[in-house]
């Protein structure tokens, strides 16, 4: 009987440990700077526009989640919240592991720090590789400015999606970006967790992306932050960054 009392008693105690653990991790939240849109409001931000008129939602995780601490009585059965944060401009850029395929053809896998320690470098970000305004317009944009980019002192320009190499290979012959942007392959959603700019999109059928953005970074460091409001394409755009570079860099 003892033995069985035990037992159950065991029992009942790791429930509760369960039940904590769940609590603990349904008490995460994150704060999320909010983007100041140019040009006015704009009711159309935070959506994607399709062809055909067909949008869809592209709410950041941030802004899917509550902005405020969890109630009291949830907080009091963790030991510790951790308070996720959406990286900022002054951050170092976290160090993980890419993939992308060289000019041979070989696909390579090298971390952040490799790729930018020591240069500048234009990083853009796109929700998914193939998609509408992705592949019209940002891509394109940045495809058509590198050269200039590079003339005013940036030493490498790339482009970043929650995608597969082979995608991001396959993307680039179709946009045709003929070597003048490194195509990145953040396949497990790594860097896009580490910087904070998860955009969920699993009701849509696309599972966990990034959040639109461009950035500068200076030696690994985060200098120039344009972050977009889910997939919205009003401040990322090629002309954006070189704007900021004509004003902030000298070549």
């Amino acid at each position: 009987m003892s033995h069985v009392m035990s037992r159950s008693l065991h029992a009942s105690h790791t429930s509760r440990s369960r039940a904590q653990v769940g609590v603990c991790r349904a008490a995460l939240w994150r704060t999320s700077p909010q983007p100041k849109a140019r040009g006015g409001n704009n009711s159309s931000a935070g959506r994607t526009h399709q062809p055909g008129g067909r949008s869809f939602d592209s709410a950041p995780i941030s802004a899917a989640t509550s902005s405020s601490p969890p109630s009291s009585s949830s907080s009091e059965q963790c030991e510790e919240i951790v308070l996720l944060k959406t990286v900022q401009e002054g951050d170092a850029l976290p160090d993980v592991k890419l993939s992308y395929f060289d000019e041979d053809g070989n696909m390579r896998e090298v971390t952040t720090r490799e790729l930018f320690a020591g240069k500048k470098v234009v990083l853009f970000a796109v929700p998914g590789a193939f998609t509408p305004t992705c592949s019209t317009r940002h891509l394109p944009g940045f495809v058509k400015l590198a050269p200039t980019l590079r003339e005013k002192g940036v030493d490498e320009v790339a482009c970043v999606s929650v995608n597969d190499a082979f995608v991001m290979d396959a993307w680039s012959k179709s946009v045709g970006t003929q070597g003048e942007i490194l195509m990145l392959a953040d396949g497990s959603a790594k860097l896009a967790r580490e910087l904070g700019v998860e955009l969920d999109l699993t009701d849509k059928g696309l599972g966990l992306r990034s959040r639109r953005y461009a950035m500068l970074i200076d030696d690994c460091v985060i200098t120039h932050l344009n972050l977009e409001e889910g997939g919205a394409f009003t401040v990322s755009s090629a002309e954006d960054m070189l704007k900021w570079v004509d004003d902030n860099l000298s070549s």
